[in-house]
Formats: structure tokens, C-alpha cells, sequence
């Protein structure tokens, strides 16, 4: 059982390690850094950027639309025609429907991504992050604690650092 230990705990891995503790511990020492007034800032700026979500999603996949699209099959298009030029006659079908398939199959795809991206974000806002801050705001032990915890990964973050220059 003990035999992987050593392939896990390279010097590489300890630092690496090391560095995923200390970026934690920026991130639970934040709240108390930023403060009650910010975090309810924050808190009611992100209620506002929700509202507005579906206009803007609406805004970005029309965009996509009207300038994302034609411009891809057009530059997919002519880079098509000038290849055509070297190939012998009989590949003018391929030219003409598969690659255009392709690209509509990749728009369609690269509009779903967009939508997706923006229902994830007003999710991920509405359930985590609001709660979240609205907790921390509102609870003062907890981002005292938070910042013990902090202080605690960041020195064993450290050490382990430390421990990896001599390995």
C-alpha cells in the first residue's frame, strides 16, 4: 500500500499541491477582505445582471447569426473554391454539400454552446452565488472563520512549498 506513495509525492506534485492550497485560501480569505457593504454590493449587482440576461443572451445569438455565420461559410466557402482548383473535376459534389454541412452543423453547435453557457451562468447565480453571498454578508462569524481558514491553507500551502525545495 505504501509502494505508490513515492510515485504521488514527487517534488512536482507537493509544490503543485502547495499552490492549489494557496489559491483556496485567497478565495476563503476574500470575504473578509472585501467587507459587509461590498459583498451586499455584490450580492444586488448580480440580481441585476441576472434580469438582464435574457436580452443579452438574445442580443449575442443574433449577432452570432447575422455576422458569425454568413461570414464562416463565406471565408469556408472560398477557401474551398481555390482548393477546388487542384482537385480533378469529379469532386465538385463534396464541394458543394458536405462542407457546407460541416459548417452549419458547427454554427448550430456554436449556438447551443453560447445558450448554454448563458443558462449555466443564471443558474449558477441564482443558486450559488447568491446564497452564498447573501450568508456571508449577513454572517459575521462566518467570514471571520472562513479567514482562519484561509490563514491555515495558505501556511500548509507554504510549507508544503517549502518541504518541495528540499525533496
Amino acid at each position: 500500500m505504501v509502494e505508490f506513495l513515492p510515485r504521488i509525492f514527487t517534488v512536482g506534485n507537493v509544490n503543485r499541491i502547495g499552490m492549489i492550497l494557496e489559491f483556496f485560501s485567497f478565495w476563503f480569505a476574500a470575504p473578509e477582505l472585501l467587507g459587509e457593504d461590498r459583498l451586499r454590493r455584490l450580492r444586488d449587482s448580480f440580481g441585476r445582471g441576472v434580469k438582464a440576461l435574457p436580452s443579452l443572451t438574445a442580443k449575442v445569438l443574433c449577432g452570432i447569426l447575422l455576422f458569425g455565420a454568413p461570414g464562416i461559410l463565406i471565408v469556408v466557402y472560398q477557401r474551398r473554391v481555390f482548393s477546388y482548383l487542384s482537385w480533378s473535376f469529379s469532386h465538385w459534389s463534396h464541394l458543394l454539400v458536405g462542407n457546407v454541412v460541416e459548417e452549419v452543423i458547427g454554427i448550430a453547435f456554436l449556438f447551443l454552446a453560447v445558450a448554454f453557457e448563458f443558462f449555466a451562468f443564471e443558474f449558477l447565480t441564482k443558486h450559488v452565488a447568491k446564497p452564498i453571498l447573501t450568508k456571508l454578508a449577513d454572517n459575521n462569524r462566518l467570514r471571520q472563520n472562513s479567514l482562519v481558514l484561509a490563514a491555515i491553507l495558505f501556511v500548509a500551502g507554504f510549507m508544503l512549498q517549502f518541504i518541495a525545495t528540499f525533496l
